[in-house]
């Protein structure tokens, strides 16, 4: 594998100088600079016309440095330079058999279009395109005053169970990432995690269904994206929030931005205190040998505490062409959650034998601390021919220690205990990626990536006796993973009339190790496996308004260091869950047809999707096998044999008026699972749905509301079945002090119906139960823009934000 790296690499950084643009178009190039500072101006847009037919020939978006790199062929033409608040400026030239080069344009102020800068519409909340789907979070009304994990559980096909674990078309390995790497923020712990994301530091979120040999293998269920707020606006700028709520919620906020000449400074801070209630209800049915019995049990939780989100960084435009960016994260979390847990037992008479109160006070303490480079040079003869090379460190750790009181009524069974379980997380990442545009249509991609993580887990509980604490050794051990993964990728698209196409070849090697030391067995589990990766992406241009794509890739999903590890909960003795050291990752093929159609107010997505995996990995429950733990359930996580996924997807979007819009999605899909564990037949036959409405009014007063509506379908299990619930969300905003300030008032859950219900059922038993991890939330939210005003821009044509012209 080193050879195949050092080939890859070799060949990025020798075949640099020798690829060049095709001979018959030439390159017209310039700087757009504000005549009154004479700072550059990015995102300013630069087109190319045809001086006798006003044909648009090319045109693109300013660089963050001002910069603009156009092709055409000999002839005489205009360029149109047009940025927001500035006078529009036209510049006649002529190509012949060289490249142009227009050096710096001056744009003047409009004094007068700078006095009207008003309300002109909306970024669109959700952007379709073939290989992905933007949903703008930040646009949205109800999104205000939620954390990561409440935004991504109100995204089409998106969902988040009760224990906080994120799912995409009804599978749950999905790839977290921020800002397109992996990170801290949704990290060692992505539940708890995502939960201490606020939402107010997210600009949009990126669902990506079927990666390219670009993404990471990893994620059988597809990539999810989440893109943090940036700004690089001239001068000094930011935004200042406070959100405050019932149950308990108070949440300030700032960030800021500093630009100048080089230099490029950007800052943010959050301080979060929450506190929510859930509750728990189950009733399970034990079927043995020679006797039937019964327990009822109830759970309430009080949960909550302190969080802090800090972010700095700094931009530094090394030059026109080259850029360094320094980025720095400290999170830091502590909490103290209380859980009242009441079993009744009942025997074959079903005769009350038994009340147990088990209270479990728990201290929990979060830090996080990340550091990345990222250099990124643009080659002057194309503005896609760019390498780039990004070096991130992170330090994750989690403390949680508790303490545990339980009474009962049956004999010899009142327990003092506590439980420390202390977590560290220490990864080390570097990747390299270079794109070179060989054609007006065509592009070569090279990458390689190493990650080195290690992780440990020193888990103990002990237990008070005779008023000496004894371990319990069943339960406690030490466990350390680590995991090195060393990636190389290779990508060419072209295109061909109406067909664009890209292929791709990713490889992985991957080299993990476990360690399980406790006073009952010390145990060593080394898992070494190289894995190949193809992806197809295939798109048909009907129309500048239609597409048609077909893709392909293959993703994996290997175990994480939960998954391995024997023991990892104890705070509900009576349902314990373990790892399993002996898994194998599962691979998945995946296969997605899709149909995309925009016109001027609104587009349509249409796909199918088929996945297959083996080596399935499923989480299956037992009583336990100890013939004195009357009640108590073991779950366990088993490779099973394959599984069959297909469905089909809708996504509609429609401006109705210009005070009315709406989209709406529909996702279908059935899971056909089978395998054998612990001698028995496991085969599933799920099917599921999911639904989802968005609409927006402008209403008088300049008030904007909305409402969100979520269904989820009923959705049978290896062992059950989950059953159907939806949600109401409700959000209403003004804007005040000429749109420097925003009043926002919202709900979430408005019915108080985000309940999990399931049913399961066995050789060896039968339960079923309702959880609600917290209740109906009221947050009201004001925001205050230092030197911004809100920015509502033009709704551009939906075509040009969704077509990839061949760059999938």
């Amino acid at each position: 594998m080193k050879a195949l790296f050092l080939a890859v690499f070799t060949t990025i950084l020798f075949s640099i100088p020798n690829w060049s643009i095709a001979a018959t178009e030439y390159q017209v190039r310039g700087k757009i600079i504000d005549a009154s500072s004479k700072e550059p101006l990015a995102y300013a847009t630069a087109s190319i016309h045809d001086k006798t037919t006003n044909e648009l020939i090319d045109g693109q978006i300013t660089q963050e440095s001002g910069t603009f790199q156009l092709q055409v062929k000999p002839g005489s033409y205009y360029l149109e330079v047009k940025f927001i608040s500035f006078e529009t400026k036209n510049i006649n030239f002529i190509v012949s058999n060289s490249d142009v080069n227009l050096g710096d344009i001056m744009l003047t102020v409009d004094s007068q279009e700078l006095e009207e800068v008003v309300v002109q519409g909306r970024k669109e909340q959700v952007e379709f395109s073939l290989d992905k789907k933007t949903f703008n979070v930040n646009e949205n009304i109800s999104n205000i005053g939620k954390n990561a994990s409440d935004i991504l559980d109100n995204l089409p096909s998106v969902q988040v169970d009760v224990e906080g674990n994120v799912s995409l078309r009804g599978n749950d390995n999905v790839n977290i990432l921020i800002n397109g790497k992996p990170s801290g923020m949704a990290g060692m712990s992505s539940q708890d995690a995502l939960r201490m994301l606020q939402g107010n530091m997210i600009e949009r979120v990126e669902v990506i269904t079927n990666p390219s040999a670009r993404y990471d293998a990893e994620g059988t269920g597809g990539i999810i994206n989440i893109v943090l707020k940036k700004d690089a606006q001239k001068g000094l700028n930011g935004t200042f929030g406070l959100d405050a709520g019932y149950p308990d919620l108070i949440r300030p906020n700032a960030s800021i931005n500093y630009r100048s000449g080089k230099f490029n400074f950007f800052a943010g801070a959050g301080l979060s205190y929450r506190r929510y209630n859930g509750y728990g209800e189950s009733y399970t049915t034990y079927y043995e040998t020679d006797t039937t019995y019964a327990t009822d049990s109830r759970r309430d939780h009080d949960r909550g505490g302190i969080s802090q989100n800090y972010r700095v960084g700094a931009d530094y435009f090394i030059n026109d062409n080259n850029k360094l960016t320094l980025t720095g994260i400290y999170n830091v979390g502590d909490e103290t959650n209380n859980t009242t847990l009441i079993y009744h037992d009942f025997d074959v008479y079903d005769s009350l034998r038994y009340i147990t109160n088990r209270d479990d006070t728990e201290q929990e303490d979060e830090s996080l601390i990340e550091t990345s480079l990222n250099y990124e040079k643009t080659f002057s003869d194309h503005e896609d021919h760019k390498l780039t090379a990004y070096l991130q460190y992170r330090d994750n750790s989690e403390l949680e220690q508790s303490d545990i009181d339980q009474v009962s009524t049956k004999p010899d069974s009142d327990v003092i205990q506590k439980v420390r379980n202390d977590e560290g997380e220490k990864t080390q990442l570097a990747q390299v990626d270079y794109i070179h545009p060989f054609s007006e249509t065509g592009k070569f991609e090279l990458g390689i990536r190493t990650s080195l993580r290690n992780i440990r887990n020193d888990y103990l509980i002990e237990s008070l006796e005779n008023e000496i604490w004894v371990r319990e050794d069943s339960l406690s051990n030490d466990f350390e993973y680590q995991e090195n993964i060393y990636a190389a990728y290779a990508i060419y698209g072209n295109k061909f009339g109406k067909i664009s196409y890209q292929l791709g070849l990713r490889v992985e090697a991957t080299n993990i190790e476990t360690t399980l030391e406790s006073e009952i067995l010390d145990d060593t589990n080394t898992k070494k496996y190289v894995n190949y990766f193809p992806s197809g992406h295939f798109t048909y241009e009907m129309n500048e308004n239609q597409n048609v794509q077909l893709s392909y890739s293959r993703r994996l999903r290997r175990p994480s260091f939960r998954n391995l590890n024997p023991i990892s909960g104890f705070s509900d003795y009576r349902n314990l869950r373990f790892g399993n050291p002996d898994l194998n990752p599962e691979l998945t093929d995946s296969y997605e047809l899709g149909y995309l159609h925009n016109w001027e107010t609104g587009s349509f997505y249409g796909g199918i999707y088929y996945n297959h995996t083996t080596d399935e990995i499923d989480r299956l429950t037992f009583p336990s096998p100890n013939p004195d733990d009357d009640g108590v359930m073991h779950s366990k996580l088993y490779n099973l044999a394959t599984e069959d996924a297909y469905g089909f997807e809708i996504n509609v979007s429609q401006d109705f008026t210009d005070w009315w819009t709406m989209n709406g999605d529909f996702n279908f899909f059935r899971r056909i699972t089978a395998g054998e564990a612990r001698g028995e037949s496991f085969d599933a036959d799920a099917r599921s749905y999911s639904a989802r409405v968005n609409t927006k009014f402008d209403l008088p007063q300049d008030i904007d509301f909305q409402a969100n509506l979520n269904y989820r379908g009923p959705q049978n299990t290896t062992q059950g079945k989950r059953l159907a619930f939806y949600t109401v969300d409700l959000g209403a905003t003004r804007d005040f002090f000429d749109g420097k300030a925003t009043l926002t008032a919202s709900v979430q859950d408005l019915f108080n119906t985000r309940k999990y219900r399931n049913e399961s059922a066995d050789t060896g038993f039968e339960s079923s139960s309702v959880f609600q991890w917290r209740s109906r939330q009221f947050i009201l939210s004001f925001t205050y823009r230092l030197n911004q005003k809100k920015t509502r821009e033009d709704k551009q044509d939906n075509n040009q934000n969704n077509n990839n012209d061949g760059e999938l």
